[in-house]
């Protein structure tokens, strides 16, 4: 089978980064496996990357907005070079929105089989809410995904969500987390302590993400107004960067002397390692790979109902900041092991569901 795979992670054009390592293995399991990245022109000049059977090809397009029109017509140039037809091929969109159309109309003009992938809980009410954009986004899903041949989610709650959809869906619902290497992150050394880093602080708890409206970090910091009356000596730690940040740090005076904002770090397994336990606040997720790593690291985790934080057996909190202060104390008072349960304890057993999906023995 050749698939033609079109996403915007611009970490795939990086020689040597986790994405493009991923994409790799993933063309294991194709004849040719083509990914057509949507970016925008840079000084560093991208060419098409050619590794074995997997070909990489960056738009290069003068502004965002013409990215998706040289999409599309690298697209259709990608399908006609390459042979590929309705018995041999598919299309895969990474979402059900911009990229997903693109996707939709590729497989239209040249009668290729669609799949659309689906790694954010657009159905959450916070998600078209948020705004203007997010609510157009919603309709152009709940369009396309009718269209779509095969459809993927990364979790069950997605699953879930999409049944609200009722019998619009002509495809069955295909459920893949994303993958994380479970097993490297237990067998990994701590760097640094955080305990040492911030000897101030009893209780360390972590969050790591970007900074931006809709990781709802907010919630986590009025949490700690409440908290702080009762446990002085406890700190949050926010490791990641985003437009956001200002504006939290701003929000956070009251605690000033217990919320620590960091830059973005690729060394989170000795945070994982060293921290007391894990926050996650989203107001909607697609999955919450994060919290995977959190656990495969022994750290403990309260997290909001989002992605899939109930599958994993996580502390469950309501979005709310005075039930988010309720289970931290319960934690302090009641410090347990949380139960891990992550399903793939190989890349072996992961690819064998990923083939699984696309129908390939």
């Amino acid at each position: 089978m050749k698939l033609l795979m079109i996403g915007s992670d611009q970490n795939i054009l990086k020689d040597g980064s986790e994405a493009q390592k991923r994409m790799l293995w993933y063309g294991e399991a194709f004849e040719e496996l083509h990914i057509l990245v949507l970016n925008k022109k840079s000084k560093l000049k991208t060419e098409k990357i050619n590794i074995k059977n997997v070909f990489i090809y960056p738009t290069n397009s003068k502004i965002k907005l013409l990215a998706f029109f040289d999409a599309f017509k690298l697209g259709s140039k990608i399908i006609k070079e390459n042979d590929f037809h309705a018995q041999n091929s598919l299309i895969s969109a990474q979402d059900p929105f911009e990229i997903g159309f693109i996707g939709f109309l590729l497989a239209r003009t040249s009668k290729v089989r669609l799949q659309l992938q689906v790694h954010t809980d657009f159905l959450n009410k916070y998600f078209w809410q948020e705004s203007i954009k997010n609510k157009i986004r919603v309709k152009l899903a709940q369009h396309l995904l009718p269209q779509a041949d095969l459809i993927r989610v990364v979790s069950e709650k997605i699953k879930r969500s999409l049944s609200l959809l009722g019998d619009k869906l002509k495809a069955e619902i295909f459920v893949l987390p994303i993958y994380v290497d479970v097993d490297t992150l237990k067998k990994g050394k701590a760097k640094l302590d955080i305990h040492k880093k911030y000897p101030h602080f009893d209780l360390v708890m972590l969050m790591a993400s970007r900074v931006t409206k809709e990781k709802n970090i907010e919630l986590a910091i009025k949490a700690m107004e409440q908290l702080i009356k009762v446990y002085s000596k406890l700190g949050l730690v926010i490791v990641g960067s985003g437009p956001e940040v200002k504006r939290l740090k701003a929000k956070s005076k009251k605690v000033a002397a217990n919320v620590v904002f960091e830059d973005w770090t690729e060394d989170l397994v000795s945070y994982y390692k060293t921290a007391d336990l894990f926050l996650l606040t989203s107001n909607y997720e697609g999955y919450g790979r994060t919290l995977v790593e959190a656990l495969a690291c022994g750290l403990p985790v309260i997290s909001i109902d989002v992605g899939c934080a109930a599958e994993l057996g996580v502390a469950i909190s309501k979005n709310d900041p005075k039930d988010l202060a309720e289970k931290i104390v319960n934690f302090v008072y009641n410090r347990q092991k949380m139960p891990f349960r992550y399903e793939f304890k190989s890349k072996e057993e992961y690819m064998k569901k990923y083939k699984e999906m696309f129908g390939i023995r």
